[in-house]
């Protein structure tokens, strides 16, 4: 609903006009009380350019109530108040219709308005400030106090606390120069995906073993960090040529069969929230560099249950990926075998996912 014009409001389907009447209703002179004297008609005063309607009604055309002009102006219509635009569907050639929509666009701005300030009073400024510095130590290596009260727009006192707190509670440690602050052990061990610890590293070592015995390639378990992925463990190949295995290796994900694995058990949103550009880097002529390729394969990923990758990361080498352990994105890690392009044709990398799919069957009795 509009605001009402200052000195106005409505009681009992009245328009009140205290103000304006008091000014109108006393020009009477100073003989206020003198026999025969006839106060000027309110509604004249209210209308010097038209016809007067009733006082406790002021109706425009269009059927909207009118605000007073307690001024007269060439046409009440180009005055506004002073600081307001006027409003469309008000003035005196306006609708109801278009009155309606004015007053439905304010409701919904304060709205918005209402919401917006709900947000900042249950907003912790401290806590929004600690986790910001968190999201920080994600891109940067290091940081200082004067770094983060930069990037924070916060005063150096106020980084230097935030950082005290962080290191206080493994969330963040002093660096070698003592100058500066670095992500913590317990900042590394959230953002590390469950398949790292020496518990998991023994129970998927069984089945690393007879993946690499069946398929005769390098084998690994690899996790998905962000748009990468990472291997966890693995196996290499007897053969003289093979793919060498590089613990703590990270790959893009899009162009590696494991990545696009779990890429795929991720819904639509988060993977476009992980490449919120259409464009996407390529690492070899094969690699899918476009989203909505990207997005067209984990489709097919799904429907049946297994990724290829032909030279989309490192030419010459491809790769098979099926689904290894977890029910949530940190625990869910993929079964990976590679080999050189000579060993990978279609029909065996086919064959070799069935043989990774049986190795996976071994955490079912181990």
């Amino acid at each position: 609903m509009a605001e009402a014009p200052s000195g106005t409001g409505r009681q009992g389907g009245r328009t009140d006009i205290p103000q304006a009447a008091a000014v109108l209703t006393t020009d009477r002179g100073p003989d206020r009380g003198a026999p025969g004297r006839r106060e000027r008609p309110v509604e004249r005063e209210l209308h010097p350019y038209g016809p007067a309607e009733p006082a406790d009604g002021l109706v425009h055309e269009g059927g909207t109530p009118a605000a007073p002009h307690p001024h007269p102006h060439p046409h009440p219509a180009t005055n506004p108040r002073p600081g307001r635009s006027p409003r469309p569907g008000t003035g005196r050639h306006g609708t109801a219709e278009q009155s309606e929509q004015s007053e439905q666009s304010e409701q919904s701005e304060q709205e918005n308005g209402d919401a917006m300030e709900r947000t900042r009073r249950y907003t912790i400024e401290s806590l929004d400030t600690g986790l910001r510095l968190i999201q920080l130590f994600l891109a940067h290596d290091r940081l200082t106090v004067s770094e983060a009260a930069a990037l924070l727009s916060v005063g150096r006192s106020t980084a230097h606390r935030v950082l005290s707190t962080l290191e206080g509670r493994g969330f963040a440690v002093r660096d070698s120069s003592g100058r500066g602050y670095a992500a913590g052990p317990e900042l590394v061990r959230l953002g590390l995906p469950a398949g790292f610890g020496a518990a998991a590293r023994r129970r998927l070592g069984a089945v690393l073993d007879e993946a690499a015995r069946r398929t005769g390639e390098t084998v690994q378990s690899a996790a998905l960090v962000g748009d990468q992925i990472i291997v966890m463990d693995g196996r290499e190949s007897p053969h003289p040529v093979r793919a060498t295995l590089e613990l703590g290796r990270t790959r893009p994900a899009h162009a590696t069969a494991g990545g696009k694995l779990l890429l795929s058990s991720l819904t639509e949103e988060q993977v476009r929230a992980l490449y919120p550009g259409e464009e996407l880097p390529g690492y070899t002529s094969a690699t899918l560099t476009t989203r909505s390729a990207l997005l067209a394969e984990l489709a097919l990923v799904r429907s049946r249950g297994y990724a290829v990758s032909r030279g989309e990361s490192v030419p010459g080498l491809h790769t098979v990926a099926v689904p290894l352990a977890g029910s949530s994105r940190r625990d869910r890690l993929a079964l990976v075998a590679s080999g050189p392009a000579d060993r990978g044709e279609d029909g065996v990398l086919l064959r070799r996912a069935e043989e990774l799919r049986r190795s996976v069957v071994l955490l079912d009795v181990t």
